[in-house]
């Protein structure tokens, strides 16, 4: 692990900084580490709550086991947050084997002055039919937080633990807002039930479904209803969220391809973008204001 694991943010802009510092992901290949994906949500779960004023300052944050990070508030107040991430084990199997092919092809291709194959790990051999991926996501994340739940009894005394779940379900874009009035009465009921339990959150693509028991909210990286574009510095900065958001869709809508991302390109118009890959296909992908993603295939030509 990294020497330094332990932050102090005094303002959003602090918050802001450390998004930027921790958002780019090593791949598998190239030395991922779990820290690396630990301090991935939690930036960008922080960045969430701080754009939403739900955070103090200073707080303080220090990075450890069980739980994964524990918060010093401004009052004092210690705080967990355990980090954790709904999938499957053949998922993961299949994408870190078609990471390494991949490189293999890389390496053919630069040999021989050609571009390599795109590999995709198809997720389903069936497809869904209408809420299945709806109620499958749910037994997936209900199942992550019910595993770290049964380990509560061992983490760091805190006043409570905050669970905050990474989506890496082996599915296609679910309805926000139709999983989010499935599972809140469950969380709610959970949260009832395990007092040393606080707030559980799920990150999304890019988006928050914040407090799943509670206040039950979405926050999207996107804030298409206010984007804020008065100034150049701020242009930047909602291109860059676009080119984020952009990114993560047409990955998982084009089957978890782990070659693509490197020879692709965005273009933008308004709450478009479209997205060229490698063997000439193009995907529009328009953000939509509730947060959800549409992904087409367009017509060559």
């Amino acid at each position: 692990m990294s020497m330094k694991n332990h932050w102090k943010f005094t303002t959003v802009v602090d918050v802001q900084r450390f998004w930027q510092s921790v958002r780019s992901v090593p791949w598998r290949t190239e030395g991922r580490k779990h820290f690396h994906e630990e301090r991935y949500s939690l930036g960008l779960y922080l960045l969430a709550l701080a754009e939403h004023e739900l955070l103090t300052y200073p707080l303080r944050i220090e990075q450890g086991e069980s739980p994964d990070f524990m918060l010093t508030w401004p009052s004092g107040e210690l705080t967990g947050l355990e980090v954790t991430r709904a999938t499957e084990q053949w998922l993961q199997r299949s994408i870190t084997l078609s990471e390494k092919e991949y490189r293999r092809r890389e390496a053919q291709a630069a040999a021989s002055g050609g571009k390599p194959e795109p590999i995709c790990v198809p997720l389903s051999q069936g497809g869904w039919v209408g809420e299945d991926p709806e109620r499958e996501w749910c037994s997936l994340i209900g199942r992550a937080i019910e595993q770290k739940i049964a380990k509560l009894a061992g983490f760091r005394p805190a006043s409570r633990h905050d669970f905050l779940i990474s989506d890496d379900t082996p599915l296609p874009a679910v309805d926000r807002r139709k999983v989010l009035a499935a599972i809140s009465p469950w969380a709610h009921r959970l949260t009832q039930k395990a007092p040393a339990l606080g707030r559980i959150s799920v990150i999304i693509s890019l988006d928050i479904l914040f407090d799943l028991g509670g206040t039950s909210q979405i926050f999207p990286y996107i804030d298409w209803s206010n984007p804020k574009l008065g100034s150049s510095k701020s242009l930047r900065a909602f291109s860059e969220r676009v080119e984020d958001a952009g990114r993560i869709a047409v990955k998982r809508a084009v089957g978890r391809n782990s070659g693509m991302q490197r020879s692709v390109y965005f273009e933008h118009g308004k709450n478009k973008i479209v997205k060229l890959t490698p063997d000439g296909r193009r995907f529009e992908v328009r953000l939509r204001k509730d947060g959800e993603k549409v992904l087409r295939e367009l017509p060559h030509g």
